[in-house]
């Protein structure tokens, strides 16, 4: 049987994911199929938005801080995100 870093497998997911030439849609599959093997190794612990910490944060506050749904506008597009 073969096997394969998960860590490895999650820095180049990420790198994927940080890349604004990829689509949404195939950023959602590959997000998926990473999900998956972090659940099922026991070693998933979330993710971050790139755009929330890039500046959409700052722009958050500055706006009053407003909860959800006009929040979502803040975070940017979904699946442009970094797993931990």
């Amino acid at each position: 049987m073969a096997t394969f870093d998960l860590n490895n497998f999650r820095v180049f997911v990420n790198r994927l994911l940080a890349n604004p030439k990829i689509s949404q849609k195939e950023k959602e599959a590959y997000s998926y199929l990473l999900e998956h093997y972090l659940h099922e190794a026991k070693e998933y612990c979330g993710f971050k938005y790139l755009h929330w910490l890039d500046k959409r944060c700052k722009e958050w506050k500055a706006a009053g801080e407003p909860g959800f749904p006009e929040k979502s506008k803040y975070l940017g597009p979904e699946y442009d995100r970094a797993y931990y």
